[in-house]
C-alpha cells in the first residue's frame, strides 16, 4: 500500500542513513515493515471472513444478487444483465454532458493502476487484463456514484436514470455495501468530482438508511472531516456510524471471569433503564449510575433486511482491520451487546418499547441475533460495557435483590397492602416538590388524588408503567399550581379535566398507542400548547380543539 511504503521512505530520507532508520523513534526497520503491512491490511478489499460465513451464506449476505461492483463477481453470468444497464447509463450521461467520455477515461487510467493493489484476492485479478480492469473501474465507479447521486437528489442530470434502475433499485442498494462488492475509494472520489457529490452527502444518505429516518431528497448532508480517506464505501459508512474512538484504557479486561449473561428483561428487574441515545454513533454505548437506578444508553437501530445485510458486512470488514484486544471493534461490539440482551422475544419487545430496536418483528430480530452472535468478535467497547454492568451488579447487589422482588411481585403486593397509606406518608413529607417524574410505579386513582393535593407541584411526568388505570381524571380543586403535564404511558387511553382542575395548566404533551378520548380541555383557561403523538381519531381531536376555541371566545 502506498501510504505504508511512503511512511518508510519518508523516514529513510529524513534519517539520512540506514542506522537512523534502524533506530528511528526506538523502532527497527523490521518493526516499520510490520507496521507497513498492518497499514496495508486496513486498506484492502477482502473476502468475507470465515467467522461469519455460515450466517452470511444462510442469509445471503455475501453474494451480490443484482449488480457486480469490482472484479470479484465481474464475470458472474447471473449478473450480466446489469452490466448492460451500467454501460448504457454511463454512455447516456456523457451524451448529455459537455465532458468527453474518452478524455475522462484517460484521466483515470493512473488511478486504476493503483486500484489493483487494493484487492486482497490476487488470484481473481490475475485473470483480468489491465485494459479490462480499467474499463471495469470506469463503468462500475461512475455507475455507483450516479446511483447514489440519484438516491440523494433527483436533478435534471439524474432523473433520466430512474427508468433504467427502478426495477433494480432495492437490489443495488443492498449490493453496494457487500464486503466483496467494493471498489477503491480513489475511483469513487474521481467520479464524485464530476457530479459533483460530496463525501458528507454520501454518508448522510447511508446513515439515514441505517437509522430509519425518512428524509427528503437534498437533506442528506453530514458534516465530516473532508480529509478523511477511507478504502471504499463500506469502510466510509462504518467509520461514520461508529463515531470517535474512545481514549485508550490502561486496563479494561477484568482480573477474573465475570458473568456476561444479561437480558433486557433482567436489566428491567435490576432497575437498569434502557434508553436510546440521541445520535446513532455506536461508540455512544454507556452505563450511568444514579442515586437509586442506572441507565444503559444504546444507539437506536432500524433493522430491516437491507440494514441487517449492511451491518453484517461492516462487522465482516471490521474483523480484518481491528483486533479484539487492542481496538474497540465497534460494529462487532454493538451487535454483541444487542445479542446479549436478547434471549427471548420478550427481550426484543422490551428493546422495541424503549425505541432501541425498530423494523423486524420480534421473532425475526431474535432469530437474526441468535444466528449472528456465535461469529462476532467484540472488542474493547463491548468489554467496557460488560465490566460496567458487572461492577454495578456487584455494588448494588442488595438493592437489586430488593428491587427485583418488588418488580416481579408488585401487583400481588398491591392486592395485599394498600399503596395509598405509604404514599400519604411519603408525599406529606415531600410537599415541597415542584416537579415529579414517575415510571414503573403502577399508581392508581387514590395516588393521583394525593398528588393533586401537593401545593407547589408545577410539572408532572407520567412515563411507562407509572399509572395502572386507563382513565386519567383530574378532579376539581386538584393540581392548582400545575403548569406542565407530560403523559407517555401506553395504558392511559382517556384523559379528562373537571371544571376547576389544574386552572394554571399551560402545556399538555400526550404520547400514546391508542387515544379514546380527551375531555374537559375547555376547562383549562391557561392552556397554550396541546401536543398529541400517536394513533388517534381526528374527529375527537377536532372536537377537543373546538371546545378550546369555544372557551376562548
Amino acid at each position: 500500500m502506498v501510504v505504508a511504503s511512503d511512511a518508510i521512505e519518508e523516514t529513510s530520507h529524513h534519517g539520512g542513513t540506514e542506522e537512523a532508520l534502524e533506530h528511528h523513534n526506538g523502532r527497527t526497520k523490521g518493526e516499520f515493515a510490520v507496521e507497513a503491512d498492518l497499514l496495508e491490511m486496513k486498506y484492502k478489499i477482502f473476502r468475507f471472513p470465515s467467522n461469519l460465513r455460515r450466517i452470511g451464506t444462510e442469509r445471503d449476505y455475501i453474494l451480490p444478487s443484482t449488480v457486480a461492483i469490482g472484479p470479484y463477481y465481474h464475470r458472474n453470468p447471473e449478473l450480466q444483465a446489469m452490466e448492460e444497464v451500467k454501460r448504457k447509463a454511463v454512455d447516456y450521461f456523457f451524451q448529455q454532458s459537455a465532458q468527453e467520455q474518452e478524455a475522462t477515461y484517460k484521466k483515470m487510467i493512473s488511478i486504476t493502476r493503483k486500484a489493483r493493489n487494493y484487492y486482497a484476492d490476487s488470484y481473481v485479478l490475475d485473470g483480468i487484463p489491465d485494459n479490462e480492469f480499467a474499463s471495469m473501474m470506469f463503468i462500475d465507479g461512475f455507475f455507483l456514484v450516479m446511483f447514489i447521486d440519484y438516491m440523494i437528489r433527483t436533478t435534471a442530470k439524474t432523473s433520466w436514470l430512474a427508468s433504467m434502475i427502478q426495477p433494480y433499485m432495492i437490489g443495488i442498494t443492498r449490493d453496494m455495501m457487500l464486503l466483496e462488492n467494493q471498489i477503491p475509494w480513489p475511483v469513487i472520489e474521481f467520479f464524485m468530482a464530476l457530479q459533483p457529490l460530496t463525501m458528507g452527502q454520501i454518508i448522510g444518505f447511508v446513515t439515514s438508511c441505517l437509522s430509519g429516518r425518512i428524509l427528503s431528497k437534498g437533506s442528506f448532508v453530514l458534516d465530516i472531516d473532508q480529509d478523511y480517506q477511507p478504502s471504499h464505501l463500506l469502510c466510509l459508512t462504518r467509520s461514520c456510524i461508529v463515531g470517535r474512538k474512545h481514549a485508550s484504557d490502561a486496563q479494561f479486561f477484568p482480573d477474573e471471569t465475570i458473568q456476561s449473561y444479561t437480558s433486557a428483561v433482567e436489566l428491567a428487574e435490576m432497575g437498569i433503564k434502557l434508553k436510546p441515545t440521541k445520535n446513532t454513533q455506536l461508540l455512544d454505548m454507556n452505563i450511568t449510575e444514579g442515586l437509586f437506578f442506572a441507565t444503559l444508553s444504546l444507539p437506536p437501530l432500524s433493522l430491516d433486511s437491507i440494514g441487517a445485510c449492511w451491518l453484517v458486512n461492516m462487522a465482516a470488514f471490521e474483523m480484518w482491520t481491528e483486533t479484539s484486544w487492542t481496538d474497540d471493534c465497534s460494529i462487532n461490539s454493538y451487535l454483541a451487546v444487542l445479542s446479549l440482551l436478547m434471549s427471548q422475544e420478550d427481550d426484543v419487545g422490551e428493546l422495541r418499547a424503549r425505541r432501541i430496536i425498530q423494523g423486524l418483528s420480534n421473532h425475526r430480530a431474535l432469530e437474526f441475533f441468535d444466528g449472528l452472535e456465535p461469529g462476532l468478535c467484540p472488542g474493547r467497547a463491548y468489554y467496557r460495557l460488560i465490566v460496567g454492568l458487572a461492577e454495578y451488579k456487584h455494588k448494588r447487589r442488595m438493592w437489586i435483590s430488593i428491587y427485583r422482588f418488588l418488580y416481579n411481585n408488585i401487583r400481588t403486593i398491591l392486592k395485599v397492602v394498600s399503596l395509598v397509606g405509604v404514599l400519604v406518608g411519603i408525599f406529606t413529607e415531600l410537599d415541597q416538590l415542584s416537579e415529579i417524574t414517575l415510571s414503573e410505579t403502577c399508581l392508581g386513582k387514590d395516588a393521583m388524588c394525593i398528588l393533586g393535593k401537593l401545593r407547589i407541584l408545577h410539572c408532572l411526568m407520567l412515563l411507562h408503567g407509572s399509572y395502572i388505570e386507563c382513565n386519567l381524571n383530574f378532579k376539581a380543586e386538584e393540581f392548582q399550581q400545575l403548569r406542565s403535564l407530560v403523559v407517555d404511558c401506553s395504558g392511559i387511553t382517556n384523559i379528562s379535566f373537571e371544571s376547576g382542575a389544574a386552572p394554571k395548566l399551560k402545556m399538555i404533551i400526550w404520547s400514546f398507542v391508542t387515544m379514546e378520548a380527551l375531555f374537559g380541555v375547555e376547562h383549562l383557561p391557561k392552556l397554550k400548547k396541546l401536543e398529541l403523538n400517536g394513533n388517534c381519531d381526528l374527529d375527537k381531536v377536532t372536537a377537543a380543539i373546538e371546545n378550546i376555541l369555544t372557551s376562548l371566545f
